[in-house]
């Protein structure tokens, strides 16, 4: 990539306070961090209050290669003996920079901070596809199950009924596994994975309704605004009015049943005027009145296609399921986690939600804010 800056480039090194630079990749984002940070430090701070977070290690390494070679080009340039002396230190205080992946940021907060999770401060860091892991994880999985099995409630029962194909439970093995590894990605996986299966239909079939009423509101707008333009003209007068008629209810309508029955009361609606003399601003009009009238077709279609009652009991049906397979993986997850411990490795999941628990503590959090002065 050439050295030479972009005035895009200029203005995201030379900017201060909070900034946000997004551009595609390999349009030089790595490069003006690390222009951005030997600013910072041959323009005065202190390398100590500086965390410069990376997605990798060679980035971090290049990050740190590059601000040590700026610091002795700053320290050979300067004439002045107090602003070398400074450089010196700031070239002397490099490698304990934390200048790392989130990985390794995460990891030096749970070691500071070993006593609020109960870790062996001296863990390794072992990667969830490394053959370790893989190999704890289906132990843990295995206890789990079988755990289950041994227990034979009607909550694992009914999991079994739906999960269990071919004389195998490979498919609910599968399914553990893709919950665990998508519930990692929330701030409290626990607490999620409680939480779960416990949505009333009600406010789901509420949710549901506000997305159609959002999408007849739109409509309604649109044919208001289409209205006066089709006045004198008979098919568009009658296709605007019975529009406007049959939206009208929907709008206000905040009961799921109620809106099922009304799209399956709603009429024949009139064709469209004909294109077939039209042209210009008159042509536009139309097409957008019959885009109008096709689309509100289609909400009711899908409406009136809903049979709450069969709806309700699909959702309890669900709902139960969710809440089995939930406690299978909370379940799994502890064993899981009791079986890393004792191996003494924690994985990047264990990585980010232990920095995460440690941030949620007021006073830790705070204490980490005073450390640094400049995060990138």
């Amino acid at each position: 990539m050439s050295l030479e800056l972009t005035s895009e480039q200029k203005a995201a090194i030379g900017a201060r306070g909070k900034v946000i630079v997004s551009a595609s990749a390999g349009s030089g984002k790595t490069f003006v961090m690390i222009r951005r940070l030997v600013s910072l430090i041959v323009g005065g701070v202190n390398v100590r209050d500086v965390l410069a977070v990376t997605y990798t290690n060679k980035a971090a390494a290049q990050m740190r290669e590059k601000l040590r070679s700026a610091l002795v080009k700053a320290v050979g340039e300067s004439r002045d003996p107090a602003e070398r002396a400074r450089l010196k230190e700031q070239l002397a205080a490099l490698p304990l920079a934390d200048i790392c992946t989130m990985h390794v940021f995460c990891a030096r907060l749970i070691r500071t901070y070993f006593y609020l999770d109960d870790v062996d401060p001296a863990f390794r860091i072992v990667g969830t596809d490394d053959a370790e892991c893989k190999t704890i994880a289906a132990r843990a999985l295995d206890e789990t199950l079988d755990e289950a099995y041994r227990q034979g409630s009607e909550e694992f029962k009914l999991l079994l009924s739906y999960y269990y194909r071919k004389k195998s439970d490979l498919l609910l093995r599968s399914t553990i596994r893709a919950m665990d590894a998508k519930v990692c990605s929330v701030g409290d996986p626990e607490q999620r994975l409680a939480e779960a299966g416990n949505v009333s239909f009600e406010r789901i079939a509420s949710a549901i309704l506000q997305g159609y009423r959002r999408k007849i509101a739109s409509l309604y707008a649109e044919l208001e605004e289409l209205a006066p333009s089709f006045e004198g003209n008979r098919p568009g007068e009658r296709l605007c009015s019975v529009l406007a008629q049959e939206m009208r209810p929907f709008l206000t309508e905040e009961r799921f049943g109620e809106a099922v029955r009304l799209a399956q009361g709603v009429g024949k609606i009139p064709s469209a005027p004909p294109k077939t003399k039209a042209a210009g601003e008159e042509l536009a009009r139309i097409l957008r009145l019959s885009a109008v009238s096709a689309s509100f077709k289609e909400v009711v279609k899908a409406l009136s296609g809903i049979d709450p009652e069969a709806e309700r009991i699909r959702h309890e049906e669900a709902s139960a399921r969710t809440r089995a397979l939930a406690a299978l993986v909370l379940d799994y997850r502890e064993r899981f986690r009791r079986l890393k411990r004792e191996a003494g490795f924690l994985d990047y999941d264990d990585l980010e939600q232990g920095a995460l628990r440690v941030l949620r503590d007021e006073e830790l959090r705070e204490a980490v804010r005073r450390r640094y002065r400049y995060v990138f």
